[in-house]
């Protein structure tokens, strides 16, 4: 019996000296100023804190959060967050404004560009078509303008019995001459001329309206240059014959006339054309001397 006690005492022994190093040892890590209530509050708040999430850094600088008083007042937590949302929407404001802003200002440029694009065009239009009137204008001051001033006849009689071959006997013959001038200050070229004699029903009341006419027998001039100042009378020539049964009725100041119209085409130094039209009455008052005069209706007595 005294053996197992000692035993026992032997083995208890050391385990007490183990357990108490132990302790110190726990002791020493946790600090010698505090006590083991005391640290075990300190590593519980450690746990806690390591276990609460990081609030945003922006937060962290607010007022600390309050609940909403009865009387309808925000406490400090919900002010908090409300300016927090406020400050995020107005910086998407700013950077949705910037972002419009900058495409704003991009187009505001692209349109006035082309503004001014469309004005210059418009301005070089307008210029352009000034400087070709202008150019026009100087032509026109230097072109040749020829005008009819006179148309002259000469009429001739043939024997009636010129023989039984000819089935018509042409007995009087009209000769017209169309006198012109160049009243301008370069030559004139001639590119064809329309001059034509025939009967045609005179004007009648109650419009006195000459009849139209019709430019068909065109032809050219072999010399159809006529200079500044120049008058030409006999250049252009229109004939007529008729029979005696023919003759006797143009007498009559009720019946036909012989009309004699035609057009003049020229140019001068530019390849713009010009004409001058005439129409003119052959009244058989005097059979050796018949009268001409001009048609009333100013169309066919016209120029350009």
């Amino acid at each position: 019996m005294s053996r197992s006690k000692l035993l026992s005492t032997s083995i208890l022994i050391p385990l007490a000296l183990l357990l108490g190093g132990a302790t110190n040892a726990r002791a020493r890590a946790l600090g010698p100023s505090q006590s083991l209530t005391q640290q075990r509050n300190n590593t519980a708040q450690e746990t806690q804190a390591y276990a609460k999430p990081s609030t945003p850094p922006t937060k962290a600088n607010q007022t600390p959060a309050t609940k909403t008083s009865p009387s309808g007042q925000y406490g400090t937590e919900e002010s908090g967050s409300y300016g927090y949302k406020h400050s995020c929407w107005l910086r998407n404001i700013r950077e949705r404004v910037g972002r419009i802003t900058a495409q704003g200002f991009f187009s505001f440029i692209t349109a006035v560009a082309t503004a001014i694009l469309a004005v210059f065009t418009g301005l070089l239009v307008c210029v352009t078509r000034d400087l070709h009137k202008a150019t026009e204008a100087t032509l026109h001051v230097g072109r040749p303008f020829l005008l009819v001033t006179d148309v002259a006849v000469r009429v001739s009689h043939s024997d009636p019995d010129i023989g039984p071959s000819v089935a018509v006997k042409f007995i009087h013959h009209f000769y017209f001459d169309i006198a012109i001038k160049n009243f301008g200050v370069s030559p004139a070229d001639i590119l064809d001329v329309t001059s034509t004699a025939e009967p045609l029903d005179p004007p009648k009341p109650p419009d006195y309206r000459d009849p139209a006419v019709a430019y068909e027998n065109v032809g050219q001039l072999n010399d159809s240059i006529v200079s500044p100042g120049e008058a030409i009378p006999d250049r252009i020539k229109a004939s007529y014959s008729c029979t005696e049964e023919e003759y006797t009725s143009l007498c009559a100041e009720t019946n036909q006339r012989i009309a004699v119209y035609g057009r003049i085409r020229y140019r001068g130094a530019s390849d713009k054309t010009f004409e001058t039209f005439f129409y003119w009455w052959c009244f058989l008052t005097d059979r050796e001397r018949p009268d001409l005069h001009r048609c009333n209706t100013k169309r066919w007595n016209d120029h350009t």
